[in-house]
């Protein structure tokens, strides 16, 4: 995954297919905690790629945003 644009212009490629943590965090503009307790309890799909990473597919995020949404 590049996240080289996130780091080096702080503005997140809305168009990755997948987002770490705290690349989702910031595009949603909610803490980093929030997303691992969502992904913790299965209420948001994510992958482990290595022992520190995990992966967000935009799909997924998007489906676990819409329901989050709903529920408001």
């Amino acid at each position: 995954m590049d996240s080289w644009r996130v780091r080096h212009t702080g503005v997140p490629d809305l168009h990755q297919e997948e987002y770490t943590v705290d690349e989702l965090a910031r595009i949603l503009d909610i803490s980093r905690e929030v997303i691992l307790h969502e992904v913790q309890t299965g209420a948001l799909k994510a992958t482990r790629v290595n022992h520190h990473t995990l992966c967000i597919d935009r799909r997924d995020s998007v489906a676990w945003l819409t329901r989050r949404l709903q529920e408001v």
